[in-house]
């Protein structure tokens, strides 16, 4: 028997062994003699937790690899068989905090490789199968990965630090915020210290970044409240009965339902929210003057105005101006001489120009335009209060509707 004749001898006897043992893959004998490829996994870098074999004919010899260890596909060698292509899929998982760096080795082409929506890694070879004899190809790969680098952000957008999982971190203090204390950082109601952990890289978007919230706590500011009678300037019967201070935390809005007490009403009628100073309470209580015997006091309370007037002051005989708001009372006491009498005038200005209106309960209503953008109206007063036609106590209010 010649050489050729061996030859041919081998192949037959070859192929019959096909047929008659066929593989223990999916490969039968209608699929020919099958070609085998060998791929290895050479070597990983820190961060590699696992890499699993899969292939369109289901002939891979090992599922999961491990370092050094070679898996084997096949491919059958009838080229109309849907064998004759097979696909080897590598999938890559990494641990958290990682990425899929670089693919390198023997027949591989460099970092081939795509990331799957669940977070993996692959990458493929594609085979097929010879007419005849095939001894098939072998790879060898090399993986590497390296930690991410995730940024932090604050509710704006603005990177505040970045770390790597494992690291420390540090991270830059927000903008001071007016009336309060910067707490820290917090993530997902957590305070935000130390070092980068798995559990927090979920909260990272596609870009690697994570949203921190900024937390503060407000700080408490002194309240100080003064009790006054009639008015807070300490004239024509004004006088400082008693100071109260107290911390009132800052943002606090105390409406004046909320200040209002035992008589006293808020000077200017409004509440006060608290801020970082200035934090100042004036509260009145009228004296008003009453009708009796051997008296001489009279008085005149501002009892009500809309927004649109300025300011009000008042002088009596000419004397110095005091400034007073609503529920103020100016308080004056005549001379025993019913001749000498007693001028009380307050000057009103209204915003952007705008005419007051006048309203006495007394029904007194003597309001002048003083040309220069200003009005005025005047009580005269003199003598015993309880004498006849002679009014002790007027309520007065102020609007420009």
């Amino acid at each position: 028997m010649n050489k050729k004749q061996v030859l041919t001898s081998a192949v037959v006897i070859s192929l019959a062994s096909a047929v008659m043992a066929p593989s223990a893959y999916a490969l039968n004998w209608k699929d020919g003699a099958p070609a085998k490829y060998h791929f290895t996994y050479e070597a990983g870098t820190e961060g590699i937790e696992s890499v699993t074999c899969s292939d369109t004919n289901g002939t891979a010899s090992l599922e999961t690899l491990q370092v050094g260890e070679t898996t084997t596909t096949q491919t059958g060698t009838i080229v109309w068989r849907d064998s004759y292509t097979n696909v080897t899929t590598f999938t890559v998982d990494v641990a958290p905090g990682y990425e899929l760096t670089s693919l390198t080795g023997k027949n591989v082409v460099e970092n081939d490789f795509r990331k799957n929506g669940n977070g993996d890694y692959e990458f493929s070879f594609a085979d097929k199968g010879a007419e005849a004899w095939c001894f098939g190809k072998d790879v060898a790969f090399y993986l590497g990965a390296e930690k991410i680098t995730y940024h932090f952000v604050d509710e704006n957008g603005n990177e505040i630090g970045t770390a790597k999982v494992g690291e420390s971190i540090t991270l830059s203090d927000p903008a001071d915020k007016e009336g309060y204390t910067f707490e820290g950082w917090y993530l997902n109601g957590e305070k935000f210290e130390g070092s980068l952990t798995e559990d927090m890289i979920v909260s990272a978007n596609e870009d690697n970044k994570i949203k921190l919230e900024a937390k503060y706590s407000a700080n408490e500011y002194l309240l100080t409240i003064n009790y006054y009678t009639n008015n807070n300037d300490g004239q024509y019967g004004g006088a400082l009965v008693n100071t109260e201070t107290r911390n009132v935390v800052f943002g606090t809005e105390l409406k004046v339902e909320d200040l209002e007490t035992d008589g006293y009403k808020v000077v200017g009628g409004q509440g006060i929210t608290i801020g970082t100073e200035n934090n100042v309470v004036n509260l009145v209580k009228s004296e008003p003057a009453e009708e009796g015997a051997g008296r001489r006091d009279y008085s005149f309370t501002y009892a009500d105005a809309d927004a649109g007037i300025e300011s009000v002051t008042c002088s009596v005989d000419g004397g110095e101006a005091i400034t007073i708001d609503k529920n103020e009372t100016v308080k004056i006491e005549t001379s025993t001489n019913v001749v000498k009498k007693k001028t009380v005038v307050f000057t009103v200005k209204a915003t952007n120009g705008v005419v007051p209106t006048l309203s006495c309960d007394t029904g007194e209503s003597n309001l002048m335009d003083n040309g220069d953008g200003t009005y005025s109206f005047t009580f005269t007063r003199f003598g015993y209060n309880n004498t006849s036609e002679k009014v002790p106590h007027v309520n007065f209010s102020l609007t420009t509707k």
